[in-house]
């Protein structure tokens, strides 16, 4: 449907990095959730008028399906390893800097 919707990247590559952000954030609220994140993803929560220049022309009539593409494209945030959950429910104590560590490099390893 949407042309940037269908270009490959590594989904594993993306959600790792998501993980690892939302751990160096450092913030106490709202934590980063990726469930809640993609479901957020609707026609409501963005002002249309300020995306006109990013969106193609013949799509700019449909919001509802510029977001379902967009939720349909990016639920894989949403398929958290457990180490990547562990991570992710740590992200206020930052009690797991091994573990970030060990994420961090895969990352890396995974990006060259």
């Amino acid at each position: 449907m949407l042309l940037w919707s269908e270009r490959p990247f590594s989904h594993d590559l993306v959600r790792r990095v998501a993980v690892l952000k939302a751990w160096t954030d450092q913030r106490k609220a709202p934590a980063y959730d990726p469930d809640t994140f993609v479901a957020a993803v609707v026609p409501e929560n963005y002002r249309w008028e300020d995306l006109e220049g990013l969106v193609p022309r013949r799509l700019q009539s449909n919001p509802e399906g510029i977001c379902a593409a967009v939720r349909n494209r990016f639920a894989f945030l949403t398929a958290s390893t457990e180490q990547e959950g562990v991570l992710l429910a740590d992200q206020a104590s930052h009690r797991e800097e091994d573990l970030f560590g060990q994420l961090r490099a895969e990352a890396r390893y995974w990006s060259e």
